[in-house]
């Protein structure tokens, strides 16, 4: 988590010699440093992002998925 209580996500999806990449921030949902994603992967993304954005930012703010409870 950043000093600004937003979380950059990085998605990467592996292509033939290489990775698809797409940062994101939330909760802005601001996408950023795309390489190799067309707009409907984007939007699959951002809707990924927008259900799960809320458990993101707990785990970020507590740590990680590292110090989640339960895992």
């Amino acid at each position: 988590m950043r000093e600004d209580g937003s979380v950059k996500v990085c998605v990467e999806r592996p292509v033939e010699g290489a990775f698809k990449t797409a940062y994101w921030e939330l909760p802005s949902y601001r996408c950023f440093d795309v390489e190799g994603f067309g707009e409907e992967e984007l939007a699959e993304q951002r809707r990924y992002l927008e259900s799960n954005a809320h458990l993101i930012i707990r785990f970020a703010r507590n740590g990680g998925f590292e110090n989640a409870s339960g895992f």
